[in-house]
């Protein structure tokens, strides 16, 4: 039986990989426990048993300590970034796609408190990383600036990126019509997405009476954000935010988009690149490693510049952009190969 140890994926694209990870597990009827965030709102379905930790990272030593006493475990994935809080004594593998834990991460303009618990998040880390066989990374660039910081052997390094291919595809089949002059983002509105600086840019635009219909996916909650949006249509934007909602909503309104645009100044993969191109837009993306990692863009921006980004996309009412050509293949069923082959440490 292995375990899948999801104790802090509760929203986002983590919720994604989570998801996929699940119905690929219980497709090769692969027994396992969910380790799971009590704030997760979705049901997981066919996991042996779910153990929700009190505490998410703190808790996860008890819950640990349960599980090996109850079960026979002879697998372990960590979805978190963090190997489990104690060496198990069996194959273990972590999966780490959050990139602003690392010191090398561009969150400089970041609030205090952020920046200091990614400090903390780092020295956790550091301390945990003998309790983890291998270290999973969705691309060579995420595992290089990992390796620039921690000393764990390259060899035990894998990059296996994966994505949900069929349900991308499902909704490319369906030939929605796309709206001209329409761009999307589908992210959460973490810092590093870089929001503020892309509505700044719809507003500059509307001042040079251009209003090309954008859509976006920010909680309801970030009042700071949603304002805005609302001050700007009233002005005369044309901006619809989504709000968190199903992923095949954002499927469906990525495919009826023209341009996919991508301000973000930090990603492990991004996952939005590879479905914008699947479902056949024209990507417009921050000028950084992880882009060129996982795509061919149609046209790149220096994300700390908004005239920089608005250029790009006026070009893109101008002009006839290149085709985004996709670089990364779908390697979830290698990774879960991967996993059940792992020979028990001596």
């Amino acid at each position: 039986m292995w375990v899948l140890d999801a104790a802090q994926i509760n929203i986002g694209g983590a919720v994604s990989i989570l998801i996929l990870l699940v119905e690929e597990l219980n497709r090769q009827e692969i027994a396992y426990i969910l380790i799971k965030d009590s704030r997760l709102k979705i049901d997981i379905k066919g996991p042996v048993t779910t153990v929700v930790p009190k505490r998410p990272i703190l808790g996860r030593q008890n819950v640990y300590k349960a599980i090996m006493r109850k079960y026979n475990i002879t697998r372990v994935i960590s979805l978190i970034n963090f190997p489990p809080p104690v060496d198990l004594g069996i194959p273990t593998v972590t999966y780490f796609h959050n990139m602003n834990i690392l010191s090398s991460a561009n969150i400089q303009n970041f609030g205090w408190k952020y920046k200091l618990m990614q400090h903390i998040k780092r020295r956790y880390l550091k301390r945990k990383l003998k309790n983890t066989h291998y270290f999973i990374f969705q691309s060579i660039k995420a595992q290089a600036d990992f390796l620039g910081e921690y000393q764990f052997p390259e060899l035990d390094c894998k990059i296996f990126p994966f994505y949900d291919q069929l349900r991308i595809e499902k909704v490319k089949n369906l030939n929605l019509e796309k709206k001209p002059e329409s761009f999307i983002y589908i992210s959460l509105d973490y810092p590093h997405k870089n929001h503020k600086l892309l509505l700044d840019v719809w507003e500059s635009l509307l001042s040079k009476n251009l209003t090309p219909a954008l859509t976006l996916s920010i909680p309801f909650e970030n009042t700071e954000l949603t304002s805005r949006i609302r001050s700007l249509n009233q002005k005369g934007c044309q901006i619809n935010n989504l709000g968190v909602t199903e992923y095949e909503v954002c499927l469906k309104e990525t495919s009826k988009s023209q341009y996919c645009i991508y301000p973000s100044k930090s990603e492990s993969l991004g996952l939005g690149l590879v479905e914008s191109q699947i479902l056949g837009n024209k990507i417009l993306a921050s000028d950084l490693g992880y882009v060129h990692q996982a795509i061919t863009p149609s046209a790149v921006f220096d994300p700390e510049s908004l005239e920089s980004i608005e250029e790009c996309v006026l070009s893109a009412l101008n002009t006839n952009l290149p085709d985004t050509h996709l670089k990364l293949t779908n390697r979830l069923e290698d990774f879960i190969t991967f996993v059940r082959t792992i020979e028990n440490p001596i």
